[in-house]
């Protein structure tokens, strides 16, 4: 199985504009989990969404080699995203495509960009699932995918959605993030000898968890509605 996996952090509508030296995690911790597989002829590769946005002789090349489509995002990142997935159907229209990342968050994600599988939090271990359900069934969708927590996917024509997943345990996190397994594709990214390369410490997004020290407006948290701690997360987004 080939494997294509597009990084989409943070371009925005179509191209990198800050942060071009940058290496996130989702799209290496992914790519290391698949490795961790252990498939026949499997073949995991990164590229940046631009090398496909912005290079129409590269692009075709790139797409008809590869079986199925993974994409990491972010929710600045959907128009991106729609772009990639409608360049992938333009060759690839009965191969799958797989989104994942903080683009997620939208409950009604998987109708706005037209993909077939979206994994909602925590990807390690719905990705290692999934790829081992897909691999039994030629590559197609089918019902046993209800026994993956936290993803929404669409079959025959319907959307349905597993009950929600766990957060990972330090054990699965270990096993599933262990650098061995994802360090050779950081050569991936055509610029990783001078690039940041993002190594995780802690898991979560700052977006969502709010700042209490003091502001240069003089605004001081007054710690008693915790809306930046705890509770809905619409008020924390707000």
């Amino acid at each position: 199985m080939k494997i294509l996996i597009v990084d989409c952090l943070a371009v925005g509508e179509g191209r990198r504009r800050f942060s071009r030296d940058f290496i996130g995690g989702g799209p290496k911790l992914i790519a290391g989990v698949l490795n961790q597989l252990s498939l026949r002829n499997l073949n995991v590769k990164i590229y940046r969404a631009e090398r496909i946005l912005t290079n129409k002789k590269e692009k075709a090349n790139i797409i008809n080699a590869y079986d199925l489509c993974l994409i990491s995002a972010m929710t600045m990142d959907i128009k991106s995203v729609q772009k990639v997935i409608k360049i992938w159907r333009d060759f690839n229209n009965d191969k799958l495509v797989i989104v994942g990342g903080p683009i997620s968050s939208d409950p009604d994600l998987i109708k706005k960009i037209d993909a077939d599988i979206v994994c909602q939090g925590e990807g390690e271990k719905k990705i290692y699932s999934i790829i081992n359900i897909l691999q039994d069934n030629q590559e197609k969708i089918n019902k046993r995918l209800e026994i993956v927590e936290g993803i929404v996917y669409r079959y025959l024509g319907k959307y349905f959605k597993t009950k929600p997943s766990n957060i990972l345990s330090f054990e699965d996190l270990n096993k599933y993030s262990n650098p061995n397994y994802f360090i050779k594709n950081i050569i991936d990214y055509k610029q990783y000898k001078a690039a940041r390369i993002y190594i995780e410490c802690l898991r979560g997004c700052s977006n969502f968890y709010r700042m209490k020290f003091p502001l240069n407006t003089n605004k001081i948290c007054v710690e008693s509605c915790n809306n930046c701690r705890e509770g809905d997360l619409t008020n924390r987004i707000e």
